[in-house]
């Protein structure tokens, strides 16, 4: 389940996932864990460059989790051909809740500043484009893409977009 709600100031997200367990990073740069990663960006870009921010929420203890900027429109290095050391990128100062349910599901919620973002100018009517993956440890086919569960066609929608990141 995937729900947003936007205002001037902040972006918000709630995803519930669900998954046999949670799994929290480990301290190991390379052993998988669970997260949720999303981009926003705005609806026109000038210059066709890819003017999106990209974000990392990550568990870190019982109803406690911590947002990560993976890639923001300056960034160059977002091919997908190289992992990014998630804990290098820098933490973006938002509201962020990671909890396990007794459904057998764990809910991601996060409030994040539009400040955080500012190609991304908010009001009445605006649109922007925005894409979620669901990286579960128990799931060994990989992260889950909202871009398949909504009916985007592979031409609509890139693996190479995304920023790979040590533990996905």
């Amino acid at each position: 389940t995937i729900a947003t709600f936007w205002n001037r100031r902040s972006f918000s997200l709630m995803v519930e996932v669900e998954e046999a367990s949670l799994t929290a990073p480990s301290g190991e740069d390379d052993v998988p864990c669970d997260a949720i990663q999303f981009a926003i960006a705005p609806r026109s870009s000038e210059g066709g460059s890819a003017d999106r921010y990209e974000f990392l929420v990550i568990p870190k203890g019982e109803g406690q989790g911590e947002c990560r900027l993976l890639a923001g429109p300056d960034d160059e290095s977002n091919d997908g051909s190289t992992a990014t050391d998630w804990q290098a990128c820098p933490t973006v100062d938002a509201e962020v809740v990671v909890a396990r349910t007794d459904r057998g599901t764990t809910v991601y919620e996060l409030s994040l500043s539009f400040r955080d973002m500012p190609l991304i100018r908010p009001s009445e009517g605006r649109e922007f484009y925005f894409s979620l993956l669901v990286h579960d440890d128990d799931d060994p086919t990989g992260p889950r893409d909202w871009g398949v569960a909504s009916g985007l066609s592979d031409s609509e929608r890139s693996w190479d977009g995304w920023k790979r990141w040590n533990g996905d």
